[in-house]
């Protein structure tokens, strides 16, 4: 059994996902604008999405990864995600907003709720990504105190090849 994790702001409501979250998520996972965005090949896959939900949660129990959704409050609908992984020593912040609620907040109180959590925590560092070519999530990312790192990568995306960033955050 899963824990129960929820999490709120004004607007927003960031909670582990259940499998009635899977069309929204849909929506946000099979748009190539979006996915381009955030990094990742497009997922229009029903069987697929569920599966993931459920290893999410498996890897929060473990304390491997917190992927939460983004509720608006408003609409009552999942409107994002959010997650933390912890990749090769070092927690990774990622974060995607469905197109249709995007420069509203969201992902500002998302992440600002999200770091709280952590320090609350004892997590006392993040590493961030963003496509170079998302310009928003880099202003986000930098408007939390988020310092690129020097070096860049490339990220293959719906066999696009993209340059991406890095950015770290110490919490204090």
């Amino acid at each position: 059994m899963v824990e129960i994790f929820t999490i709120n702001s004004k607007n927003i409501i960031l909670r582990l996902p259940n499998l009635s979250d899977v069309k929204d998520l849909l929506e946000i996972y099979s748009d190539r604008e979006t996915m381009e965005l955030y990094g990742s090949n497009v997922n229009n896959d029903y069987i697929l999405l569920q599966n993931t939900i459920l290893d999410f949660n498996y890897k929060f129990t473990q304390y491997e990864k917190i992927y939460c959704v983004i509720e608006s409050k408003e609409d009552l609908k999942v409107i994002g995600f959010i997650l933390i992984n912890y990749l090769e020593y070092e927690w990774q912040l990622e974060f995607a907003i469905n197109k249709n609620y995007r420069n509203k907040g969201y992902a500002s109180q998302a992440i600002d709720l999200l770091l709280n959590f952590c320090k609350e925590n004892g997590l006392n560092k993040i590493l961030a990504k963003a496509q170079v070519h998302n310009s928003n999530s880099i202003v986000i990312l930098k408007k939390f105190g988020f310092i690129p790192r020097e070096n860049k990568f490339y990220t293959i995306v719906n066999d696009q090849q993209y340059l991406a960033l890095y950015f770290d955050k110490v919490l204090k």
